[in-house]
């Protein structure tokens, strides 16, 4: 399972993290057909566009 954990000392942006954990959450997802971690990942998509239009 993947976690936040996995991408918080790699010295990236709060905004290159989140991209990078929504898509590897998103393919985890599809690999393992579950729903509750699509739904995780397309609320962070959500967050991503918002911090990305207030920038």
């Amino acid at each position: 399972m993947i976690t936040l954990n996995d991408y918080l000392f790699s010295g990236d942006t709060v905004l290159k993290i989140l991209l990078q954990y929504s898509a590897d959450l998103k393919n985890e997802a599809i690999k393992n057909h579950n729903p509750i971690d699509m739904a995780h990942s397309n609320f962070l998509i959500h967050i991503i566009e918002i911090l990305e239009h207030t920038d």
